[in-house]
């Protein structure tokens, strides 16, 4: 007996036991990404992990870094060095982006607008903590959450597993991973970096000063 005529008799089974003569399980095709009741789990890619790292240490770490300190090297005031690197940075970052827009045929205006804000975003995170922390985690966590959480990052990219399943019905300047409601978070994402590291640094700043006292002291 072929595969073929096992496959027919198990169908006719199932008919004669449930009333009903269903397709065969072969037919149905299969599903992009895993259903959010499914056992599989989503597990950030060490590759990305990698890259957002070395992005990071570029963009942040090296490129804003130099900027600032080739600009007062050269008699230009800290405060205005600083912004100019931040806006170096942050269209360097936009424009690296440019080619994957062009190959997927999507918005390109967009596509810099969004990398460009988020890449804006990292940036300030680096230079109001002076480490590279805090704007690699929002890095990997905006990658992580579009793709494996939401799998909106990577729509069309067979075997990329997701929590949850996300049915796309917008598009434009609605469409979640590039459109408004992106948009939307960032600016919320610059208002939490801003009140979190003036909190952190106002702690910081107080504790060294009561060092400071004790030691004095003693």
């Amino acid at each position: 007996m072929n595969t073929h005529t096992t496959h027919q008799s198990l169908a006719h089974r199932l008919a004669n036991h449930h009333g009903t003569l269903h397709e065969p399980i072969m037919n149905v095709p299969p599903r992009k990404h895993p259903h959010p009741d499914s056992d599989e789990m989503s597990y950030p890619n060490p590759a990305a992990i990698l890259v957002g790292a070395y992005v990071s240490f570029i963009y942040r770490g090296s490129v804003i870094t130099n900027a600032v300190e080739g600009l007062t090297a050269r008699d230009i005031s800290r405060p205005v060095a600083t912004g100019a690197a931040l806006v170096a940075s942050t269209l360097a970052f936009a424009l690296v982006h440019l080619p994957g827009a062009v190959l997927t045929d999507a918005n390109v205006g967009l596509v810099v607008v969004k990398t460009g804000l988020l890449g804006g975003l990292f940036g300030l995170a680096y230079l109001r903590t002076n480490e590279l922390a805090l704007p690699m985690g929002l890095h990997l966590g905006v990658n992580y959450a579009l793709v494996n959480i939401f799998g909106i990052g990577a729509p069309e990219t067979p075997g990329v597993p997701s929590l949850l399943a996300v049915e796309h019905t917008a598009a434009g300047l609605w469409n979640a991973s590039r459109g408004i409601p992106l948009f939307v978070a960032t600016i919320a994402g610059y208002v939490i970096v801003l009140l979190w590291t003036r909190r952190r640094n106002h702690d910081r700043t107080a504790q060294q000063r009561n060092h400071l006292i004790h030691s004095r002291s003693d």
